[in-house]
């Protein structure tokens, strides 16, 4: 009795075993049908007979199945699995998790089949198709490939505001606001290093089923573009960002000299040459460069001409992957009754709006150069119309003092200008509180001096002493 429980309980494990086998075999034969070497209404075809021999339904081609040894994979190590690459000799199992990763690529299938039983199953030679099909998934359009970012965007954004709360905790609040580009930076870089570096795919591009391939070989991305592509999204912008202010300072300040020894020359050719002097084109194009430093120094019109790009074709989201050569593809079967939408009207119009903006620019320097040669012009003609008065009324030169100097000063004694005013405290400025320079008087009848009047009613119009209404336009200076 007890034999029999034991023979019986061995033969439960058996058929378990067996039936175990068999559904591992169904599997591996549809997957060799659908993605294999052949087409996958042959392949069906082939798989339904072998069904049919292990069913009894029908005989095997060959009434002596050779005998094979059951190999062991070079990965997994198992024994059973035939290899189906003769180079790398990846087994099922291996090449269905290749296939998960990187589910483009074509791999060689075989006529193998994975039994431990060699004998189970007929051998049957698959004949080549006369058309090859295609195994490759549809490029994934520009939907997908936004949506993909904008995930890894907001799971890097997530990290970054922990990390940012860890620094606060661990080093205060100033430094962690003080350095809240450089904890944002490293967080997506460890982000990046996680993901992409050791050849997995980010959280993004896992929920949108993309996954990231070399346009050139149709390979998953290597490891050296793997690193060129997270130094040049990350590291090279974090680099760019900190030297561009400085590289601006420095152009700016050498402009400028640049343009004031040009303007200098440009007057001192002026003022000897009887005639107009052509326009200086090495003067006006530094000038252009010192007004527009700014926007020609910014990326940002090279982000919006590759942003139009992408919403054509569909690729390259990135600079950074337009310069690595990285798209990604659709892992998901495509109907044929399915539309795939894009963002072609978004391309359009960012395209017209980049050249309204290059018109409207183009627009105001031509009328910027036009208005400096009229106002050269202008300057030459009253330059002209000024030479020819003086010579034909032979005036005198009148001798003028530096605006800084007064031309009354109360302090010199030998000065007789408001002489009958005593000596003292009257003829000190209550403003202040010198003697007068210039003295001047305002409608309500206090005397100050000129400038120190004239600084007080540029920013309050009023007497400093009645608080009457004072404008610069009535302040009389005081002669006599």
């Amino acid at each position: 009795m007890h034999n029999a429980a034991i023979l019986a309980a061995e033969n439960k494990e058996l058929r378990a075993a067996n039936a175990k086998q068999k559904r591992k075999r169904e599997k591996g034969r549809t997957w060799i049908a659908q993605e294999g070497a052949l087409g996958v209404e042959e392949g069906l075809d082939r798989v339904q007979r072998v069904n049919e021999y292990e069913q009894g339904v029908v005989e095997a081609a060959d009434s002596q199945p050779r005998k094979r040894a059951a190999p062991r994979c070079s990965v997994c190590g198992i024994i059973g699995h035939t290899a189906l690459d003769p180079q790398s000799h990846y087994c099922k199992l291996t090449l269905t998790f290749f296939r998960l990763v990187y589910p483009h690529f074509n791999y060689p299938i075989y006529s193998c089949e994975m039994d431990s039983d060699p004998a189970a199953a007929p051998a049957i030679t698959p004949k080549p198709s006369a058309t090859p099909v295609s195994h490759f998934f549809p490029w994934a359009t520009s939907p997908d490939i936004i949506r993909s970012h904008e995930k890894d965007a907001y799971i890097s954004g997530t990290l970054s505001v922990q990390a940012h709360s860890i620094i606060r905790a661990l080093r205060g609040a100033r430094f962690a606001h003080s350095h809240t580009d450089t904890i944002k930076n490293l967080t997506d870089l460890l982000y990046l290093s996680l993901t992409t570096l050791v050849g997995n795919r980010t959280l993004g591009e896992e929920y949108c089923d993309v996954v990231q391939l070399e346009d050139d070989s149709l390979r998953l991305p290597s490891l050296a573009r793997r690193v060129g592509y997270i130094l040049s999204s990350i590291l090279i912008p974090w680099a760019l960002q900190r030297l561009l202010p400085a590289l601006r300072h420095k152009l700016r300040a050498k402009l400028q000299r640049s343009v004031a020894r040009l303007q200098a020359r440009a007057a001192l050719l002026s003022s000897k040459q009887e005639t107009p002097s052509k326009p200086n084109i090495t003067l006006r194009f530094q000038t252009y460069v010192l007004d527009h430093l700014d926007s020609l120094t910014s990326l940002s019109p090279i982000f919006a001409l590759n942003l139009a790009a992408f919403y054509f074709s569909g690729a390259y989201y990135h600079i950074s992957k337009r310069i690595w050569g990285l798209r990604y593809v659709f892992t998901k079967r495509i109907e044929d009754n399915e539309a795939r939408i894009g963002y072609e009207v978004l391309g359009v119009l960012l395209v017209l709006q980049i050249a309204v903006q290059g018109i409207l620019h183009i627009k105001d320097t031509v009328s910027s150069f036009t208005a400096e040669t009229a106002e050269d012009q202008q300057q030459q003609q009253n330059s002209e119309q000024r030479t020819a008065v003086k010579a034909m009324y032979n005036l005198p030169s009148i001798q003028s003092l530096p605006a800084s100097e007064a031309r009354y000063d109360m302090a010199n004694p030998t000065n007789a200008v408001l002489a009958w005013v005593p000596p003292g405290q009257q003829r000190k400025c209550t403003l202040c509180l010198e003697s007068f320079k210039d003295p001047s008087a305002t409608t309500c009848g206090h005397v100050f001096c000129w400038t120190c009047i004239r600084d007080w009613v540029r920013e309050k119009p009023e007497c400093p002493l009645c608080r009457q209404e004072a404008l610069g336009s009535k302040i009389l200076p005081l002669r006599g």
